[in-house]
């Protein structure tokens, strides 16, 4: 899991929330979106703040094998991306509930890859 958000509070709950899942077996937190970007190829699960992406046209330059899960504060931001690469949407302050439930809707597609 790759995190990246400028949210100290979002960051931290959910690097507590990767480190304690049992599916997920490394985690890493960038601050920027060009870390995010050169960074993002070694993961299958980016967290990515929406805040920080230059533009909607961005997120095609992150690795097709990387799931984009995006941080939001605002529904509308969400609604901003649809259409891209991103794969869900979670809105700020993330609950365990909402991060197992994005982990557990990925799990199929990632067993299915390794088959």
């Amino acid at each position: 899991v790759l995190i990246c958000t400028p949210d100290p509070e979002a960051e931290l709950s959910l690097r507590s929330f990767a480190e304690n899942h049992p599916t997920v077996s490394e985690v890493r937190v960038v601050d920027t979106w060009s870390e995010a970007l050169g960074a993002a190829k070694r993961f299958e699960v980016l967290f990515l703040d929406a805040r920080i992406i230059p533009a909607s046209d961005a997120l095609d330059r992150i690795t097709n094998g990387t799931s984009v899960i995006l941080l939001a504060r605002d529904p509308n931001d969400c609604r901003r991306f649809r259409g891209s690469r991103v794969r869900s949407c979670l809105i700020t302050t993330v609950s365990w509930e909402s991060f197992q439930w994005t982990i557990r809707s990925l799990q199929p597609m990632y067993l299915e890859a390794g088959a």
